[in-house]
């Protein structure tokens, strides 16, 4: 007996239900570069087997070599190698991932550390080379010649450097718009901060610190403290544009917002000191943010789906869905729901397996759009096409009506009938770190304004204790459920909910299971919500005609607790520190 026939034997001698090629494959690991080895190991095993006195070894190797003629099967075995070829690709992308993320918490780390000296230097004679450099007129900008021209001298040298020292801003410029920046030029340097802080409206004990200290005046004070530094970094690093996180704390605090996923490098934790983690458990003990796991016949359809797809018997496992939703239906709604999506999923990488990953292992280079539209799109619009008489998915850019400052959404979610708001989502190509804290930032605020138009409706007692509003930050084929809820007088709260990620090939299906799990959980809350609002008398064109404006004011203890959004004026766009010259915003 050859030695490789000795050494890979073995296999076909241990006592095994079922052999089969890719079982061989897989038992003895074989790397994607043995697979030419891999193939002659088998085929003299076979050899041996056929020739040898044995009856079971020779009905063994005429089933198996049965097999290798089924084409079908041969194209199972390909697509074995292929994968294995991709996640050893994959793996490698990861581990070189890890090593840049590393590398990446190191310079901010070093870059906070900067930003501090900067804060609290007190050199003189350096303030004083500060204070002469903002002095001089700086070169006027080709674009903006014309309009300096008839400005005041005072005001001149100020707005030159608003347009040079441009931070990039969320705010979608709307072609109707006429408004011109000096409108939203005003000098608010002899105003207090403590001036706008406005007196409770209502009776009743306010969220209190351990301290004594009320919540909502610790939120004042630390959103006014941080403009006063960002101001003093502003100052001293003349030419370097502030870090967005920074500025999007700012405006969360200034828009009456604790953001309890604020857990970065100079977060909103850093604010609460040791009392962070018992606000946390309290706000997450009010609300509801956990999944339910999919059950009985689903459930069942999706073990056999992941078992097949496990063996790298894809065509089997299509053949099998196809089965289940060909001809009338005879299973649930979620059933059917589930198998068109991993129907729609598996074709899609059947069609094109580098579709999200090249040959190489190398990410493609996809647009937010085109994610939206290969993935996130279809998927959402299969969950909610039982709903369709209740709510609508409006894709791509769409204006806000709830936002008074008319921001773009890359995903609402609106009642059917009327213009109602239920939701906003954001999409982004890619995990950076600055757009995921602006994409969070602006996700919450739009989201807030949704959430201050549907508690001006007369609600009932269930669903003003449920009011939050859920929406989706989607990155990459990563996503996490985002949500916000209006919990004391003046104190919204932003909370994450369970996260997610689609496949990237047909060998990481398995995790499409709880991505769907999160998103049923995601439209429950959204259908709750059209539910009410549809008992109502908003959606009937009699009532809406003479009711075009809201005049009564609904009965529930929240409706005394909203307090405005904050949201960039269109006349500071090219400055984000112009948000510090607006304070008084916060604490109407």
């Amino acid at each position: 007996m050859e030695r490789r026939v000795q050494k890979y034997l073995s296999y076909f001698l241990d006592e095994c239900s079922e052999y089969s090629v890719i079982g061989f494959f897989k038992h003895y690991d074989f790397a994607p570069s043995e697979k030419s080895d891999a193939h002659v190991a088998l085929n003299k095993c076979l050899e041996y087997m056929c020739s040898s006195s044995d009856p079971e070894l020779k009905s063994k190797a005429s089933k198996i070599k049965k097999t290798l003629k089924d084409d079908k099967y041969k194209k199972d075995i390909n697509a074995f190698w292929v994968s294995l070829s991709q996640e050893k690709k994959k793996q490698t992308l990861e581990n070189r991932i890890k090593i840049v993320e590393k590398k990446s918490k190191l310079y901010d780390a070093e870059q906070h550390a900067t930003m501090k000296k900067l804060v609290y230097e007190q050199d003189n004679c350096a303030r004083e080379n500060f204070r002469n450099a903002m002095i001089k007129p700086p070169p006027t900008p080709r674009s903006r010649k014309r309009k300096s021209e008839n400005w005041p001298e005072h005001d001149k040298n100020f707005k030159m450097r608003l347009f040079e020292n441009q931070s990039e801003s969320e705010y979608e410029v709307d072609g109707s718009d006429e408004s011109s920046d000096e409108d939203d030029m005003v000098d608010f340097d002899g105003i207090s901060f403590d001036t706008f802080t406005e007196t409770s409206k209502t009776e009743g004990d306010r969220w209190t610190l351990k301290s004594g200290e009320k919540l909502r005046d610790l939120l004042i004070r630390m959103t006014s403290k941080s403009i006063e530094q960002a101001k003093e970094i502003q100052m001293q690093s003349k030419g370097i544009k502030l870090d967005a996180s920074i500025l999007s704390i700012i405006r969360l605090g200034l828009s009456s917002i604790i953001d309890l996923s604020s857990e970065f490098s100079g977060g909103m934790y850093l604010w609460f000191g040791e009392e962070w983690l018992d606000l946390k458990e309290k706000v997450l003990a009010l609300v509801n943010i956990k999944q339910k796991k999919f059950e009985g016949v689903v459930n069942g359809d999706i073990d056999k789906l992941e078992k097949l797809c496990n063996e790298y018997k894809y065509w089997e496992a299509r053949d099998f869905i196809h089965e289940k939703l060909k001809g009338r239906p005879n299973g649930t709604t979620l059933q059917r729901q589930i198998m068109k999506i991993y129907f729609f999923i598996m074709d899609m990488f059947l069609e094109n397996p580098y579709i999200f990953v090249n040959k190489e292992g190398k990410k493609q280079d996809l647009t937010e759009i085109e994610f939206a539209l290969k993935v996130f799109g279809p998927i959402l619009d299969i969950i909610f096409s039982d709903v369709q008489h209740l709510v609508k998915l409006k894709w791509g850019e769409t204006v806000s009506k709830a936002t008074s400052a008319g921001r773009k959404i890359d995903l609402q979610i609106k009642c059917q009938e009327g213009d109602m708001e239920l939701s906003h989502s954001e999409c982004a190509r890619s995990t950076t770190r600055v757009k995921l804290i602006k994409d969070r930032s602006k996700c919450l605020r739009t989201n807030k304004c949704v959430l201050d138009q549907f508690l001006k409706h007369n609600l009932s007692e269930d669903m003003v204790e449920n009011s939050a509003i859920f929406g989706l930050q989607f990155a990459d084929l990563y996503g996490q459920v985002i949500g916000i809820d209006l919990l004391d007088e003046g104190l919204y709260f932003g909370f994450e909910g369970p996260s997610f990620r689609f496949p990237t090939q047909l060998n990481d299906i398995a995790i499409l299971r709880q991505a769907l799990e999160v998103l049923y959980y995601f439209k429950d809350n959204i259908v709750r919500k059209a539910e009410a609002l549809s008992r109502l008398n908003i959606s009937n064109p009699i009532y809406k005609n003479f009711h075009t404006e809201i005049v009564s004011r609904p009965h529930h203890r929240k409706c005394n607790f909203i307090r405005p959004t904050y949201f960039t004026p269109k006349g500071q766009l090219k400055n984000e520190m112009s948000i510090c010259s607006r304070e008084e915003t916060f604490s109407q």
